[in-house]
C-alpha cells in the first residue's frame, strides 16, 4: 500500500533548511551526550579509583597487623620462658644452750612477669651507691652487667624480639605516622614497671645502644619510677613502699 502523507497547502517545507537544522540539533545533541557520557565515566572511575585506594589500605593495614600480632605473641612467649630460683628464710630457730642459730630456707621460683621483679629486688638489695652520681650510674651499670651475665640465655632473645617490634613499627610504610604512635603506646602497655627497670640500664651498655633511638622516640620509659633505680638508692633506701611511690607521683 501506499503512505498517505498529510501535508498543509499552506507552508512549503525546504527541505535543504530542514535537513541542515537536523544536522545542527544532532550535532549539538550529541555533543551534548557525548559530554555527559564522559562526565559519567570519568566519575565511574573516579569512584573505582577511591574503592581501589581503600581497599589498598585496608590491606596494608591487614599486612601490618599480622606482622604486628605474630611479633607480639612472639615477645609474650619470649616473656614465658624467663624463669628463676631464689631461696627465702622461713624460719630463724637458737639453740639456748649452744646459741646456735638455725636458718631454715625454701626454694622459690619464679617466672613470666615475676621474673623481672624478683630480679629487680635481688638488685636493688645487693647494691650499694659510691660518693658521687657518676660513680653510681658506673657501678649500677656494672650490677646489671652481671645479671645480664647470668641470664643472657633467656634475656637476650627477650630484647631482640622487642627491638624487633619498634623497628617493624618505625620503619613500616603500611601505616601512618599517627598509628605508629598509637602501636607504639599499645606495647609500652605490655611493659611492667620492672622491665622498664631492665630497658633502661640495658640501654646504657653496649648491647642496647641501638634500642636507645626508639626509647627517646617513642618515650618508652616514660612510666618508669625514678625512686626505684639504683643511682638514687641513697634517697629511696630507708622509704616504705608507700613514701617511695608518694615520692615517685611528686617527682613524675
Amino acid at each position: 500500500g501506499h503512505a498517505l502523507v498529510w501535508r498543509d497547502p499552506n507552508y512549503i517545507v525546504n527541505d535543504e533548511l530542514f535537513g541542515t537544522f537536523g544536522d545542527f540539533v544532532g550535532g549539538v545533541l550529541g555533543t551534548i551526550f557525548t559530554i555527559i557520557s564522559v562526565i559519567i565515566v570519568a566519575k565511574t572511575f573516579a569512584h573505582q579509583q577511591d574503592v581501589t585506594t581503600d581497599n589498598e589500605i585496608v590491606l596494608k593495614t591487614q599486612r601490618f597487623n599480622d606482622l604486628f600480632f605474630e611479633l607480639l605473641h612472639l615477645y609474650q612467649s619470649e616473656v614465658n620462658e624467663l624463669c628463676g630460683y631464689k631461696e627465702r628464710v622461713v624460719n630463724v630457730k637458737q639453740n639456748v644452750k649452744t646459741q646456735q642459730i638455725k636458718v631454715q630456707k625454701e626454694g622459690v621460683q619464679y617466672n613470666n612477669k615475676d621474673f623481672f621483679d624478683e630480679e629487680k629486688l635481688i638488685i636493688q638489695e645487693r647494691y650499694r651507691n659510691q660518693m658521687s652520681f657518676e660513680k653510681n650510674k658506673r657501678r649500677a651499670v656494672g650490677y646489671y652487667m652481671l645479671f645480664y651475665t647470668k641470664n643472657r640465655s633467656k634475656i637476650s632473645a627477650y630484647y631482640r624480639t622487642l627491638y624487633r617490634i619498634y623497628e617493624l613499627i618505625d620503619k613500616s610504610d603500611l601505616i601512618s605516622e599517627l598509628q605508629k604512635k598509637e602501636y607504639a603506646k599499645m606495647i609500652r602497655a605490655q611493659l611492667t614497671e620492672s622491665e622498664l627497670f631492665f630497658i633502661r640500664y640495658n640501654a646504657m651498655t653496649i648491647y642496647g645502644q641501638q634500642f636507645i633511638y626508639y626509647i627517646n622516640k617513642y618515650n618508652i620509659l616514660k612510666n618508669l619510677p625514678a625512686f626505684e633505680l639504683l643511682e638514687f638508692k641513697d634517697w629511696w633506701e630507708r622509704m616504705n613502699i608507700i613514701e617511695r611511690e608518694g615520692t615517685n607521683i611528686i617527682y613524675y
